[in-house]
């Protein structure tokens, strides 16, 4: 294991952050899919990533290899230095199942400076298998370096025939008082059935077959085919 230490934030405008992590390991800050810094740790374990400031507020992502260490990948929040910013922390469930209605769980996070006021959520899908029932939540204020939480906060159906493992991106949109709307997404894994014929089987036996499983002319046999569910779900 790398034992390994870097902020949970990078304000606006700042443009390094120190990192701690085994001697000579490796690490590589990227923002929205471009590589904003890489560099290496040096022999006591530091390392300073010098970087363009971030100018918008979103999600950087950080990972952090060495030898024979299992890989740090994670996400740094980008946030304004003054004023609320609030984030998804947690949602329940990740893994749902076709057919089913979802009450989905939801902790917001304020992880700016100032309180956020008059906090309400909408809960979008653009994928025909998630149809959204219950879209909005209010959670009105969230202090400053705190969270709220709302027990089915969301309801919506899994539709039936969505293939097993499918995977939806579920944009939750944030907004408080004289803030413009912060985005966070709600990912989700769906299991369903899938199944598959196997080889099918002749029983023809006696007395009105000759047991050699092949249907011949006068036989009356039974024909046997074995169905394989290698989804993740029962059929």
């Amino acid at each position: 294991v790398n034992t390994v230490t870097y902020p949970s934030t990078i304000f606006i405008g700042n443009g390094s952050i120190d990192i701690t992590a085994d001697p000579y390991s490796y690490a590589a800050l990227s923002f929205e899919g471009v590589l904003v810094a890489s560099g290496l740790v040096d022999s006591s374990g530091n390392l300073q990533l010098n970087f363009a400031p971030l100018t918008v507020p979103g999600e950087a992502d950080i990972v952090i290899t060495a030898q024979n260490r299992q890989p740090v990948i994670n996400t740094v929040q980008v946030i304004p230095n003054d004023g609320a910013f609030v984030t998804l922390n947690s949602y329940s469930p990740h893994t749902v199942n076709v057919g089913n209605n979802v009450s989905l769980d939801v902790t917001l996070e304020n992880i700016g400076s100032v309180d956020a006021l008059s906090v309400s959520t909408v809960l979008n899908s653009g994928d025909a298998a998630i149809s959204i029932n219950d879209a909005s939540e209010t959670f009105g204020t969230i202090n400053a370096g705190t969270t709220a939480s709302a027990n089915g906060a969301f309801s919506f159906d899994v539709a039936n025939g969505t293939a097993d493992q499918h995977t939806v991106q579920c944009p939750l949109l944030v907004s408080g008082t004289a803030r413009d709307t912060w985005t966070s997404y709600v990912n989700l894994l769906i299991n369903a059935p899938e199944l598959s014929a196997g080889y099918a089987e002749v029983l023809d036996p006696a007395p009105n077959g000759n047991a050699n499983g092949i249907i011949d002319a006068g036989e009356t046999v039974e024909i046997r085919v074995p169905l394989n569910n290698t989804g993740h779900l029962a059929s």
